[in-house]
């Protein structure tokens, strides 16, 4: 697509042009994407914010990480609050503390599953033992059982002792 078509696809009424418009910005220079994408944030449709959450993330800006951070934590749809999680944690260190707070607020299984995926890849045990203690206190169980995986990965940390401490009650 043409700039000019993905500008007229992004201002349709009709939501499937608006998805094609944003998947279109996958093709274009960040500093064209970018602008385009942010004028999306608040779509009233939750796919097009989904993808606006996936094609920032490709970004790697300051104003795309602003704007994930946002829709992390104040979009009313969890699974446009997972995306933006999801796409906030390749932002890389720098997002951990967001995403650990987040992960404190939100008690939405997908947002938190979304959460717990990305940290465990990160090195970052102080967060990982963090959210897991979160995790194995709240109410859901597919959360409860990523918590005890969680703990398990901090073996040989320096976290270890204390995540064996919330393990063996269990």
């Amino acid at each position: 697509m043409k700039i000019s078509e993905i500008q007229a696809a992004l201002q349709s009424s009709d939501s499937q042009d608006r998805v094609r418009g944003v998947t279109a910005l996958r093709k274009c220079d960040s500093a064209v994407a970018v602008p385009m994408l942010l004028s999306k944030v608040d779509d009233r449709e939750f796919i097009v914010r989904s993808l606006v959450a996936m094609g920032l993330r490709q970004t790697q800006t300051a104003e795309a990480f602003a704007a994930l951070l946002k829709m992390m934590q104040f979009d009313r749809d969890p699974n446009v609050r997972a995306e933006a999680a999801n796409s906030l944690s390749m932002f890389g260190t720098e997002a951990i503390p967001h995403l650990v707070e987040a992960f404190r607020r939100d008690d939405n299984w997908l947002v938190r599953r979304s959460i717990m995926a990305p940290l465990y890849e990160m090195q970052c045990p102080d967060a990982v033992f963090e959210i897991c203690a979160i995790g194995l206190g709240g109410e859901d169980l597919a959360v409860q059982e990523a918590a005890i995986d969680g703990f398990g990965l901090l073996a040989n940390t320096v976290k270890q002792e204390e995540a064996l401490q919330q393990l063996l009650p269990l």
